[in-house]
């Protein structure tokens, strides 16, 4: 009776293992925002460009063991404040990911109503690997800057369900090695 007991106790354990396995590596997409942002207004009589100012740092953790496969920066030109923006060129560590140039529709240009989208598809993730960075600004006309919501998002591989399967099965295998290598001391001893 202990026996069956001892089988089945084995054979939940290795189901358990390996879909415990597979959900844990589901997390395939991180997706961080920053809210929407208000600058000061500048007034026309100001030299331009200005002087860079941060909006917000993104802080993010990659899981261990995964490389990014992807990123990309989304966000507007304008907000729920006020459909445009005053000219800007847009910062990430550094980097200029987006900008919105003086007389173009982004700052109200030839009746731009509401906020203007903007994609950077990142296709070098060096200045992701940290885990943080800065998002900023550098202001390129008179008026106010205002941002949407600036959404980071980061992709890391979804492992194959075969490799999580023979991880499984190698995990199971050293956990019935071990068992039988106790069970044998004990008879041993």
């Amino acid at each position: 009776m202990l026996r069956s007991h001892k089988g089945i106790f084995n054979a939940l354990f290795f189901v358990v293992l390996c879909f415990g396995s597979a959900a844990a590596t589901q997390a395939d997409t991180i997706t961080l925002t920053l809210p929407d942002f208000n600058g000061s207004f500048v007034p026309p009589n100001q030299t331009f460009p200005r002087p860079t100012l941060t909006i917000g740092t993104f802080n993010f953790t990659i899981p261990a063991g995964q490389q990014i496969i992807g990123a990309t920066l989304t966000g507007t030109f304008g907000n729920s404040v006020n459909g445009v923006s005053s000219p800007l060129n847009l910062l990430f560590d550094g980097l200029q990911v987006a900008q919105c140039a003086p007389s173009a529709p982004c700052t109200g240009t030839f009746g731009t109503t509401g906020p203007t989208p903007f994609t950077f598809n990142f296709s070098n993730f060096s200045t992701l690997n940290d885990g943080t960075a800065l998002l900023a600004f550098s202001q390129l006309g008179p008026g106010a800057v205002r941002l949407g919501n600036l959404t980071l998002t980061i992709q890391t591989p979804v492992p194959e369900p075969a490799t999580m399967t023979l991880l499984g099965i190698g995990l199971a295998g050293v956990a019935a090695k071990i068992r039988r290598r106790q069970a044998g001391r004990r008879k041993a001893a």
